[in-house]
């Protein structure tokens, strides 16, 4: 009977041995993984960044395929035309007829060919359409959490984007430009609830309106949510980081920072001298050239003090989120992925007196002088 319970309380100890490291094992599966779907505040950035993107891109596309459905509308519409061209000419069988109703036909047949490549294309732009849905539905912005299991207290919590004046005024008169709209940037924005709604103007400008609660940068003291502010008010500009997209921001130059000089260091040698069965070592410096003279300049980019920073519209898809994860750690230049500064290093091209014409006409006086002058109209 002993026997028996102790072998009833071994299957139990197995039993609640395998019970316990099945709920240890869900316990670390439930708190112990990583969330899937949480991703850090730079990584959720450059995802909204990616989906902006494929948005713009789609709204690129959609205008295309409607401009590609009115090239066919009209081009059916002169098929349509062409076909009743051919009417007069039924039943009629004089050579004259005959060779006009000819050349309807082969007007029709070119109609027809356009009609079908444009056709073609606008089965092109559907599928780039439709590539471009996947890429947005593949991000799964909206199913993303943020991993606050990081402590951002080291970070700036609040980074502002706004338009230059020149951007500004470039939309609200719809010049050409590659200045972003406040539709396209919006979807950074986390912040209409305290700092204003966007509205649009009379004159169809879209910006952002007055604030929700006055004198609102108070409320974002303390406020540790990281936050994007797109158009701020302006009584925050002067209270955190702001990123301005400018149009033409080429290139410039830095006046501390304009040209890299010649630099030399001085290399200690040794060599040995043998004069008959003596020996000496001798030591001498060796002057080593370290550094070209070189030209510095600047593109795209600039940050003042890590307060203030200007982009270049022309590449604002990409120098917007890079800036904003750069200021966010304090301008560390571990944080960038890009590279404003660039070294232009002058072209060295060899050289030879023979190509100089001074030296050839100094070479021809020189062959006079030695073989010409001793013997008329020797030369």
């Amino acid at each position: 009977m002993r026997g028996v319970i102790r072998k009833m309380m071994n299957i139990d100890s197995i039993f609640w041995i395998i019970a316990l490291g099945a709920i240890a094992l869900t316990l670390y599966g439930m708190f112990g993984l990583p969330n899937v779907d949480a991703v850090t505040q730079a990584e959720f950035n450059e995802i909204k960044a990616q989906e902006l993107a494929a948005n713009n891109e789609l709204m690129l596309l959609k205008q295309q395929r409607e401009d590609q459905q009115k090239l066919i509308n009209t081009q059916g519409k002169i098929i349509s035309d062409l076909q009743e061209g051919l009417i007069p000419f039924e039943g009629k069988s004089d050579w004259e007829s005959l060779r006009l109703k000819g050349i309807v036909i082969e007007a029709v047949q070119n109609a027809v060919t356009v009609y079908d490549i444009l056709r073609g294309e606008l089965k092109e732009i559907l599928t780039l359409q439709s590539d471009q849905v996947k890429i947005i539905k593949s991000l799964n912005l909206a199913t993303l959490t943020l991993d606050n299991s990081n402590t951002f207290s080291h970070l700036e919590t609040r980074i502002g984007v706004s338009l230059s004046k020149t951007c500004e005024t470039m939309i609200r008169h719809n010049f050409t430009t590659t200045c972003p709209t406040y539709k396209q940037l919006i979807q950074l924005d986390n912040s209409e609830a305290i700092s204003g709604k966007f509205i649009t103007d009379s004159d169809g400008f879209f910006h952002r309106g007055d604030e929700a609660v006055q004198n609102s940068y108070r409320f974002y003291w303390n406020d540790s949510q990281i936050r994007i502010i797109v158009d701020p008010p302006g009584s925050m500009m002067d209270r955190m980081k702001m990123i301005y997209i400018q149009p033409n921001f080429d290139t410039y130059i830095v006046r501390e920072d304009k040209t890299i000089d010649d630099k030399f260091e001085i290399i200690q040698g040794n060599r040995t001298l043998t004069s008959g069965d003596k020996t000496k070592l001798v030591n001498f410096d060796v002057r080593n050239q370290t550094s070209n003279f070189a030209t510095v300049i600047y593109h795209d980019r600039y940050i003042n003090k890590c307060h203030e920073a200007k982009i270049n519209a022309d590449n604002w898809l990409f120098l917007l989120p890079d800036t904003i994860h750069l200021m966010r750690n304090g301008c560390d230049r571990d944080y960038t992925a890009f590279e404003e500064r660039e070294i232009i290093t002058p072209n060295s091209t060899a050289y030879s007196p023979a190509d100089s014409p001074e030296w050839n006409i100094l070479q021809e006086a020189k062959r006079i002088s030695e073989f010409c002058i001793f013997k008329y109209k020797q030369c």
